[in-house]
């Protein structure tokens, strides 16, 4: 998902459920920004439950778009692709926020 992370509220607190406080939905960008200040660890751990409900959402709409194609027999003339076009970092390779600059995996 794209920033902002402005999941559903029906999704939103998936993972962090604490309602009386807003939603962390755009992610600073930089290296080691708790250290820094612009965050709090609280905040972070906000942003990280926010962007994975997101993608439990997109997950669970996946899944009915596959269902459907089950249901009426589109697999024989049909490919579905799913990409990307990069990765978000929440903090967890060398402490960054943001969009990779480079592949962070072996290129095929």
């Amino acid at each position: 998902p794209h920033e902002p992370f402005d999941t559903p509220e029906r999704w939103a607190y998936r993972y962090h459920d604490q309602r009386d406080e807003p939603l962390q939905i755009w992610p600073p960008y930089g290296r080691h920004v708790i250290e820094k200040g612009f965050i709090t660890e609280h905040q972070a751990e906000q942003l990280r439950a926010n962007y994975g409900a997101k993608l439990s959402m997109i997950d669970h709409w996946l899944g009915k778009v596959l269902d459907s194609m089950d249901n009426n027999g589109l697999w024989d003339d049909t490919a579905l692709f799913l990409v990307t076009d990069h990765g978000h970092y929440l903090g967890e390779r060398d402490e960054m926020f943001g969009k990779p600059l480079s592949p962070i995996y072996n290129l095929l």
